[in-house]
C-alpha cells in the first residue's frame, strides 16, 4: 500500500496492523501457517511480512519527518489541509515542498499518533512469537516515543486541565477522535480503567468532559460512529456511568425507525429486520426531531456502536491469562443478560475459545455465570453503587466468605463517585453465583 501514490493516511495504517493482530490474537496467535505463509493475492507476501513493512514504514516516517508524533493525511487532518499543501506545493520545487509539507503541525494529531503507537506494541508481540527479538524491540522503543511525544507535543492546557487537542482541519463532524486512548483500549489494553496509562488517562477524562460540554453535548451525532460511538466507548471504558446512559439513550433512539415497524405481505418484505440499522450520521433539529443522513450502515459506524455494547456486556479477554468479567449498567437500565458469548483463555499452555453466559441485576445484586468448560483464572466486578452500598455489599459478602473482595472507585454514577466490587482471583470457575444482597 505504501507503493501506491497518494494519501499517507497512518491511521489507517495502524488499524490495519491492529486489525491483523487482533484476527492474530483471535486465532490462538499462531507461529506458521496462518502468519508466515506467502499469499499469492498480495504479492507472495505473508501476513507477517505485511504487518512488519507496515510497522517498518512506521518508523520510517518518524525518522523522515524528524518528529516523535505521526504524520497522516487521513480524515483527522483533513481534506482542507491537504488542499492547502497541494496549492502551496504547486509553486514550490520538490525540496521545498516536501519540507512544507511535514513541517504543517496541523497534520500531526493524537488519533494517529495513538493508532501507530498501539500498532507498533502489537506489532511487537507478533515479532517475539516467532523469536525476531531484535525488531521487536526497536518497534517498542519507537512506540515509546511516540507515546512521549504525544503527551509532549499533543496535549494542552494547564496543568490542571490538560486535554489533548482538536484536530482543526478534521472532516468529521465533532472531534471525538482525541478520545482514541480511551475507546481503542477494547483491542489491547483492557476494559478496566485503572489499568490503563496512568498519565495519559487523566488527559483522557478531561477530554471527554470538554467533548461533552460542546454544543453538541451528548446528542454528538452527525457522526454515529465517530461521534456517539467514540464517545461512547470512551465514557463506558473510564466508567463515566451518567454521561454514558445518556449518550447510550441516543444512540438508541437515532438508530430506531418507526417506519420500518411493518410487513409487506404484497411484495414479502419482512421490513421489520431493518428497525435498528445505524447510520452514517443522525440531524437533530432543534425542536428535538431528527432524520437520518449519509450512508445506511457501514463498518465504521456499526462497529464503533457495537464496541459500546459490548463494553457494556463486559467480557474482557485481552490478557488471556485472566479472564474478566466487567457489566457496565447505566442508570437507565437494571440488568443485563448475556448468551453464548466468545471469550479466548490460555489453558494448559493452548489458546482455547470459550462460550459463556452471565445475568446481572444491579440493584439486587444478583449475579450467575457458567461457562462451557473451567476458566484457570477469572476476576468478576460488579456495579456501579453508591459508596455506602458497595461497603454494605462488601461486608455481605465477606461473611459469606466469597473469593477475594475488594472494592474499587473508578468514574461517576448517580451524580456521585462510582464504586465497584472485584471477586478477584477465581481459580478453575465455571460457574459463578452472587445471590441478592437487599438493601438495609
Amino acid at each position: 500500500m505504501n507503493e501506491i501514490q497518494g494519501t499517507e493516511e497512518s491511521d489507517g495504517t495502524g488499524a490495519t496492523i491492529i486489525g491483523r493482530w487482533y484476527a492474530w490474537k483471535l486465532l490462538g496467535m499462531p507461529v506458521d501457517g496462518w502468519l508466515t505463509e506467502p499469499r499469492k493475492n498480495v504479492y507472495g507476501k505473508s501476513r507477517w511480512d505485511s504487518s512488519r513493512d507496515s510497522a517498518e514504514f512506521i518508523c520510517w516516517l518518524m525518522d523522515y519527518t524528524g518528529r516523535d508524533v505521526m504524520y497522516s493525511e487521513g480524515e483527522c487532518t483533513g481534506g482542507a489541509a491537504r488542499s492547502r499543501l497541494t496549492a502551496d506545493m504547486n509553486v514550490l520545487t520538490d525540496e521545498a515542498a516536501t519540507k512544507r509539507k511535514y513541517a504543517n503541525a496541523d497534520m500531526y494529531e493524537p488519533y494517529p499518533t495513538f493508532m501507530c503507537f498501539t500498532a507498533l506494541k502489537c506489532s511487537a508481540q507478533i515479532a517475539d512469537s516467532i523469536g525476531q527479538f531484535e525488531i521487536a524491540n526497536k518497534w517498542r522503543n519507537y512506540a515509546q516515543r511516540l507515546h512521549d511525544g504525544m503527551i509532549r507535543l499533543l496535549a494542552s492546557g494547564d496543568h490542571t486541565d490538560r486535554t489533548w487537542r482538536i484536530s482543526y482541519n478534521s472532516i468529521w463532524p465533532t472531534p471525538q477522535d482525541s478520545l482514541v486512548q480511551a475507546f481503542l483500549a477494547v483491542y489491547r489494553d483492557g476494559f478496566d480503567p485503572q489499568k490503563l496509562d496512568p498519565v495519559m488517562t487523566p488527559i483522557t477524562r478531561n477530554t471527554l468532559r470538554h467533548r461533552i460540554e460542546m454544543p453538541s453535548g451528548y446528542n454528538a451525532a452527525l457522526g454515529m460512529g465517530y461521534g456517539l460511538g467514540w464517545q461512547g466507548m470512551a465514557a463506558l471504558i473510564l466508567d463515566e456511568m451518567d454521561d454514558a446512559g445518556k449518550i447510550l439513550t441516543n444512540i438508541a433512539r437515532y438508530s430506531y425507525d418507526k417506519n420500518m415497524d411493518y410487513y409487506d405481505a404484497k411484495r414479502n418484505i419482512d421490513w421489520r429486520q431493518w428497525l435498528w440499522l445505524i447510520p452514517e450520521g443522525t440531524n437533530v433539529l432543534p425542536d428535538g426531531r431528527w432524520h437520518r443522513i449519509g450512508d445506511l450502515s457501514n463498518g465504521a459506524n456499526q462497529g464503533n456502536v457495537i464496541h459500546a455494547i459490548e463494553i457494556c456486556v463486559g467480557v474482557d479477554d485481552t490478557d488471556t491469562n485472566e479472564l474478566k468479567i466487567m457489566p457496565r449498567v447505566v442508570q437507565s437500565i437494571q440488568d443485563i443478560n448475556v448468551a453464548n458469548y466468545k471469550a479466548v483463555i490460555k489453558k494448559s499452555g493452548k489458546f482455547t475459545v470459550i462460550r459463556l453466559s452471565y445475568t446481572y441485576d444491579r440493584d439486587r445484586v444478583e449475579f450467575k455465570f457458567r461457562c462451557s468448560e473451567e476458566v484457570p483464572l477469572m476476576s468478576v466486578r460488579l456495579g456501579p453503587f453508591s459508596e455506602s452500598r458497595a461497603h454494605e455489599i462488601e461486608r455481605i459478602l465477606q461473611e459469606k466468605h466469597y473469593h477475594k473482595i475488594r472494592l474499587d472507585q473508578s468514574g461517576t454514577f448517580d451524580g456521585q463517585p462510582a464504586w465497584w466490587i472485584w471477586l478477584e482471583k477465581m481459580e478453575n470457575i465455571s460457574e459463578v453465583s452472587v445471590k441478592g444482597i437487599s438493601k438495609n
